[in-house]
């Protein structure tokens, strides 16, 4: 039997590397006004961040938090922006300072062109957390189908403006990021002996049990970074035939990044469809998956005997869901193991994953997925280096 390990962003965030969405999103808003601090004016495609007095320039730093951004963030309407770049202070902004009984003037302001950028930069500030990628989905389907618009509303072209930028931006935030050296315990991870056998170890230490391993290991990565690589690099491991970037990798044109949404057993998924505009379709990962073989290359190797899965750092959320459904509902696929994150105060997340596994199997096929997934007790926590 062979063992399938899927990497996620949990991976790369155990060895310390800053890679989620909200030390994204953080690096974005601390680099606009780091050049309008020394310019007095940031304008991009997303954010107008402008600094009228030297005696702003010194508000924040950029270890701050998202908080002290907030309360200088003015929600303008897309109509009234043009306003504020020629000087004349919007209308609602004035209604917003009448009603705050402040007077019309901001020596920092930090304007949100785009409803969505503003709608992840509050997920951060709120939940400490966001899923890009979800949000879009989310954002997408209240564009076509919600029946209530207003000023804030635009189309799904301007959202794909925006999430193309973000994108983009995402790509030069991480490919700032050092990688760190590999952790050799992590071979002790990636070797451990089936979830079955391994219960059956715990309760007879000496029992011996033959085909307790895998024989061949694949790496299924859903990073953009180079870590793994390092890990082949440093060390030599025997029985790995092969690592596939399944989203891409931010330093390989030839296997370009792979940024969007991907649950096509969501409802709403056949309505975008039906309606026959590719732009609505523009960043569904499945129409991506075209651009390399890797996709068609995992389920040529799953095809080859039964396998095992181990979720190292993927959550399993929803963005992920088609590609995650045809792995685990595999024929061969034999089980799934979870390596949980065990945080300070004690608790973990294991219930969070087993929660987002579950999702991913159809609900006629919910009674295997019990069979399938490993339960607490055979599972461990995922090490943080």
């Amino acid at each position: 039997m062979n063992r399938l390990i899927i990497i996620g962003n949990g991976f790369d965030l155990a060895h310390g590397m800053k890679t989620s969405y909200k030390d994204f999103i953080l690096w974005f808003l601390y680099r606009a006004y780091s050049e309008a601090q020394s310019s007095g004016l940031y304008d991009d495609e997303l954010i107008y961040f402008k600094i009228d007095t030297m005696e702003t320039r010194t508000v924040f730093n950029e270890k701050d938090n998202l908080e002290k951004y907030q309360k200088y963030i003015l929600e303008i309407p897309n109509d009234e922006y043009q306003n504020l770049k020629s000087g004349v202070l919007p209308s609602s902004l004035i209604f917003k300072f009448i009603i705050n009984r402040q007077q019309p003037y901001f020596p920092l302001a930090i304007v949100i062109k785009n409803p969505f950028i503003n709608k992840i930069i509050n997920q951060c500030i709120n939940y400490n957390w966001v899923d890009i990628e979800n949000e879009y989905y989310l954002y997408l389907k209240q564009c076509l189908f919600d029946t209530k618009k207003d000023i804030w509303s635009i189309s799904v072209a301007e959202l794909n403006v925006a999430f193309e930028a973000v994108k983009k931006l995402l790509e030069k935030y991480l490919s700032s990021i050092k990688i760190p050296k590999p952790v050799r315990e992590i071979d002790n991870v990636f070797r451990e002996p089936f979830s079955h056998s391994k219960k059956q170890l715990i309760n007879n230490p000496k029992l011996n049990i033959i085909n307790s391993h895998p024989e061949q290991y694949f790496f299924l990565n859903f990073n953009y970074t180079n870590l793994l690589d390092e890990y082949f690099k440093y060390y030599t491991w025997q029985n790995i035939s092969t690592h596939i970037q399944i989203h891409g990798n931010i330093l390989n044109k030839s296997n370009p990044i792979i940024f969007g949404y991907g649950d096509e057993m969501d409802e709403g998924f056949k309505n975008i469809e039906d309606i026959g505009i590719k732009e609505n379709s523009k960043y569904f990962k499945s129409y991506w998956y075209s651009i390399t073989s890797n996709y068609r290359k995992i389920f040529r190797l799953l095809s080859i005997d039964k396998f095992d899965v181990q979720l190292l750092g993927h959550s399993c959320g929803l963005s992920d869901r088609v590609l995650l459904n045809a792995i685990f509902e595999h024929p061969n696929c034999n089980e799934i193991g979870i390596h949980y994150y065990q945080k300070v105060d004690g608790t973990n997340d294991y219930q969070d994953i087993y929660h987002n596994v579950s999702r991913c199997f159809e609900l006629k096929n919910r009674n295997n997925f019990r069979k399938t997934i490993a339960s607490f007790e055979e599972s461990d926590p995922f090490p943080n280096f």
